[in-house]
């Protein structure tokens, strides 16, 4: 940690290359799953949301990569050539957008027991909010975060509450 809090590492620094290193391979895992699932014969439903979860998690990497970055290559879909240009940091950030529009379409805004912790549509929206406040867009940021507050979202008045097991999945 010193060399991090002394600015003293560099591009070949083990938590640099491995940060770097993870989040293209979730990005790889997102574009199996958007490109592959389609193809899969099962409940049209339940397809559309493992895609939709998929998008959200792939604009989530993105937004980590084009904030430590700028702009990085697009890969939409499975890649046979990784040896592609950089794209401009407002191109990165008009696919955050796209991907996480279309998954606040498809995405629920809640789920039940069982599935608490996967991506909802509130998720894509806050999101999507955050990300008009890094693009200075204040009114989108505004408009976005106002859907998600009428969605019934609220703060937890105990701050210390969210880091113990039982403030786990509260507000």
């Amino acid at each position: 940690m010193n060399a991090y809090d002394q600015f003293l590492y560099t591009a070949s620094d083990d938590g640099v290359k491995g940060y770097w290193a993870g989040q293209w391979q979730a990005v790889a895992r997102c574009n199996q799953v958007i490109s592959k699932v389609p193809a899969i014969e099962m409940n049209t439903a339940l397809k559309d949301r493992l895609i939709a979860e998929s998008k959200f998690l792939r604009a989530y990497f993105y937004f980590n990569l084009v904030r430590l970055y700028g702009g990085v290559p697009i890969f939409d879909g499975l890649q046979e050539n990784y040896n592609i240009p950089r794209n401009s940091v407002d191109e990165v950030y008009d696919f955050i957008i796209s991907d996480l529009t279309a998954a606040s379409a498809v995405l629920p805004q809640t789920y039940g027991a069982s599935d608490r912790g996967r991506a909802t549509k509130g998720a894509a929206l806050g999101m999507l909010s955050k990300v008009y406040l890094y693009k200075k867009d204040w009114q989108k940021a505004y408009d976005i975060s106002n859907q998600v507050i009428a969605m019934g979202y609220s703060l937890n008045p105990d701050f210390n509450h969210l880091f113990r097991v039982a403030g786990e999945f509260g507000p």
